[in-house]
């Protein structure tokens, strides 16, 4: 019998890295217009109604998608 997957089971897409596990990967900082930066994401879980687009931390959580790793801003 198949499996089904949740849309919120990162398992379903690798990602670029190769590590199913991962349901979003780091993209970088984004400056924002009142000074600071945000970090941004792209979301790889294949089933997930978000994949394929870039998102905040923020976003993530409240789509229940872990945050991966994140390096710490470079400035």
């Amino acid at each position: 019998m198949e499996e089904n997957s949740s849309p919120h089971d990162p398992s379903d897409g690798p990602s670029p890295e190769g590590n199913p596990r991962e349901a979003a990967v780091f993209l970088g900082w984004q400056p924002l217009p009142t000074g600071g930066e945000v970090p941004l994401y792209n979301v790889v879980a294949r089933r997930h109604p978000l994949y394929g687009s870039t998102v905040t931390d923020a976003t993530l959580v409240k789509h229940d998608l872990p945050v991966p790793p994140t390096p710490p801003n470079g400035k």
